[in-house]
């Protein structure tokens, strides 16, 4: 469904500027309305759209379990580069 959507733009393209600017206009502004409306919407409200349990502060142990897996995650990257610079010179 995704393939033939992306064919009939390109087939719409094809056309001409002039005649794929007039038929791209309208899902174009329906889009365009949709986000904005969202964002009315959003500033109108005056409660959040859901709550969903208490809000509890991280333990420590979460905290750090995070920190150990991005500086993990920061060390792999730059040890994946190592090779690389070794080879470029």
């Amino acid at each position: 469904m995704c393939l033939a959507g992306l064919i009939v733009i390109t087939a719409v393209n094809l056309w001409g500027i002039a005649e794929s600017a007039r038929v791209l206009m309208l899902p174009m502004v329906v889009f365009l309305a949709a986000i904005f409306g969202v964002i009315a919407v959003g500033l109108v409200r005056s409660h959040p759209a859901a709550v969903v349990g208490t809000a509890q502060p991280a333990r420590v142990s979460e905290a750090g379990l995070l920190l150990a897996t991005v500086l993990r995650a920061s060390t792999g990257a730059v040890i994946c580069t190592i090779p690389y610079r070794l080879t470029s010179r």
